[in-house]
């Protein structure tokens, strides 16, 4: 039987990560807000910190096992910041508001924006691949994956948003092929808060790619 690990109370917590044998905890806090724990024993490590920017600007952190490095969302800055495991950063701006971050299977970075509904792919350089533009309807996208038949399932609806719900989207972002939820509400078939760090979570994510994939 698996056991529950509690981490020390801190700040907030804002995303959690693997990457080889570490555990990265991003709190929301200025400086050193990367806590990097061992996976086996959970004992702290080291702290990290992104250089030229504010811990508590972030909102999502990935980590890419391919490119060794990790990635971290700046809302307020419009800005992706990229840390190697050897401290190396490098960042570029997005343009618009980042709510979340997650990566597909040529492991490039999905950026998603809130408010011009779009899903921005990124080389790990920053290099932008494509500007996906998803349908008018799907107001507010909160955070996406993508299917490795290149669907994306989308999460969106924020709390004052009457419509909450998770859809797979076509490749091209043109179309909603299937959806989930509907008018906000916590009865059988509805969302309710749909939040990056809420419903759904990215573990709830990863479900509804397995679902979706199977439909």
């Amino acid at each position: 039987m698996g056991h529950v690990h509690t981490l020390p109370t801190r700040q907030p917590v804002i995303a959690v990560a693997t990457i080889n044998d570490k555990i990265c905890v991003l709190r929301k806090k200025r400086e050193e807000a990367i806590e990097v724990y061992d996976v086996a024993t959970y004992v702290r490590r080291r702290f990290m910190t992104v250089p030229d920017t504010a811990g508590y600007n972030f909102v999502d952190m990935v980590a890419c096992q391919q490119n060794q490095c990790l990635y971290f969302a700046n809302s307020p800055d419009k800005r992706v910041h990229r840390l190697e495991l050897q401290n190396r950063a490098t960042q570029w701006s997005v343009e618009d508001e980042p709510s979340s971050l997650s990566l597909n299977r040529d492991h490039n970075l999905l950026v998603i924006c809130p408010a011009v509904r779009q899903i921005k792919e990124y080389s790990s350089e920053g290099k932008i691949v494509r500007e996906v533009e998803l349908p008018t309807d799907l107001l507010r996208p909160l955070h996406a994956v993508q299917l490795r038949r290149g669907e994306f399932v989308v999460c969106h609806g924020d709390l004052a948003d009457g419509l909450h719900r998770v859809c797979t989207v076509s490749a091209d972002g043109s179309q909603i092929v299937r959806s989930h939820g509907g008018q906000k509400g916590s009865d059988n078939g509805q969302c309710s808060g749909l939040r990056r760090r809420g419903c759904p979570s990215l573990t709830r994510m990863k479900r509804c790619k397995a679902r979706f994939r199977n439909v």
